[in-house]
């Protein structure tokens, strides 16, 4: 039977959180600390985690995102070198071995999701920053994969492979409440870490 491994990224896959990390990477650590301030300002944003990583994203309107890739790149090199978890490692590679498919599903950004999934060899979902004329136009585009979006974002990726749900033996692996529908909807779910 055809088998598909979803893995979460930070925390998962990870030992710690990455979004923070690469906007303070990209913007310093002080023009970061002065966003987060304004968005604690507005209750509404900051208790919706989707409204709360738009409002963070914006940061990036008008940064070229060749520029921005190219530190994605440097940044996911970094996390595969000394970021990773041993345990949750090793289950991918026996998916690798097995000959599974291999799906990292995230809600961190895709330039370094990509970077990430390029060198562990798999594939990746991720929140898509939006770009008009190779600047990032501070928007999302698709919106954040979390939650339920995770499974839409999993089946639509299923569907470029001509493989209806039904057809494969899908687990999933995550370590959070943004991971909960994902783990529901596979038919092996593995919790990382403490609950």
């Amino acid at each position: 039977m055809t088998r598909l491994a979803c893995f979460d990224l930070d925390g998962t896959l990870t030992d710690r959180d990455c979004f923070v990390r690469f906007l303070r990477a990209e913007f310093g650590l002080r023009r970061v600390t002065a966003r987060f301030s304004r968005m604690l300002v507005s209750p509404r944003t900051w208790r919706n985690r989707d409204h709360a990583k738009a409002f963070m994203c914006e940061l990036f309107r008008g940064r070229d995102s060749a520029t921005v890739e190219a530190h994605a790149r440097e940044f996911g090199a970094y996390v595969v070198q000394h970021w990773l978890r041993d345990a949750t490692m090793k289950s991918l590679e026996h998916h690798r071995q097995q000959g599974d498919h291999i799906l990292i599903v995230s809600a961190s950004l895709a330039p370094y999701v990509a970077a990430i999934a390029e060198l562990l060899g798999v594939q990746y979902v991720a929140t898509e920053l939006s770009v008009m004329s190779g600047c990032y136009t501070g928007g999302i585009e698709g919106g954040n994969c979390r939650g339920i979006e995770k499974v839409h974002r999993a089946s639509a990726f299923l569907k470029t492979l001509n493989i209806h749900r039904s057809d494969i033996e899908l687990h999933a692996y995550g370590d959070s409440a943004g991971d909960s529908a994902l783990l529901e909807w596979a038919d092996y779910s593995h919790w990382v870490g403490k609950r």
